[in-house]
């Protein structure tokens, strides 16, 4: 078994990184060499049909479903995060802030929209199995990734200089100067030191750190980049318009 470089800190305190000390997903490669495999153990040998382009898309659906379920319970949490820091740094009165705020909100709500959509137009396919409509979670997906880069910006904008200013949480009980620690000069009119240090480190892990842009990049890989998504989703919705009707 051969797996790809970690991008989590699995010895960092969960006070320190609230989300990359808990671990990740690791893609990794299997490889078999000279391995007996039973014919019972087979689902399909040959047949053209089943492992042809088409029938994966059939199959695909209900992975796709998956995937954007996860990137909006993905969406829903940056929208809290993000009220979480204006709350924390004490912006909520800025015009400008309460804006950009309201936009990832508004993505976020976009991205539930679309969810329940997708269910209410569920139909049942051949096989007797209730499917989310196709279109809805292809546009889902598409304006749910094609947004993404963008939210996540705006929340790293949005922290200011207080992501780049993190301190190891034993850190900040070091005496400073003028017999303080270094924790009094960090507190906020709104929030001690600390507590504003672990949100920066959860927007930190969230949106800024390197498992943050591989969360990021296995997203646009797994769902394909939004110009080939929605090529490609104009295309399997327009091939399905007659089959639909018919059936309507």
């Amino acid at each position: 078994m051969y797996c790809r470089e970690m991008v989590h800190d699995p010895d960092a305190a969960a006070q320190d990184h609230p989300m990359d000390a808990r671990g990740e997903e690791i893609e990794a490669i299997v490889t078999f060499d000279e391995v007996l495999v039973p014919r019972g153990r087979i689902i399909s040998m040959k047949n053209k049909v089943l492992h042809g382009v088409n029938f994966y898309n059939v199959m695909a659906v209900h992975e796709h479903w998956y995937t954007f379920i996860r990137t909006t319970a993905r969406a829903e949490l940056l929208a809290g995060l993000a009220q979480l820091v204006v709350d924390t740094l004490g912006l909520g009165e800025i015009p400008t802030v309460r804006q950009r705020v309201a936009q990832i909100f508004r993505w976020a709500a976009a991205c539930r929209a679309l969810v329940l959509a997708s269910e209410e137009r569920a139909q049942l396919s051949e096989g007797g199995v209730m499917t989310p409509d196709t279109a809805m979670i292809s546009a889902g997906r598409a304006y749910a990734l094609d947004l993404y880069p963008q939210i996540a910006h705006t929340i790293r904008d949005i922290c200011g200089q207080g992501l780049i200013f993190r301190f190891h949480d034993r850190d900040l009980e070091s005496p400073a100067a003028f017999g303080k620690n270094l924790s009094w000069f960090l507190d906020t009119r709104s929030v001690g030191a600390r507590n504003k240090n672990f949100v920066m480190n959860l927007v930190w892990d969230a949106v800024a750190s390197s498992h943050a842009l591989r969360v990021e990049l296995f997203e646009e890989s797994n769902a394909l980049m939004c110009p080939c998504f929605w090529s490609a989703s104009t295309t399997s919705t327009s091939a399905r318009a007659p089959s639909r009707r018919a059936v309507t």
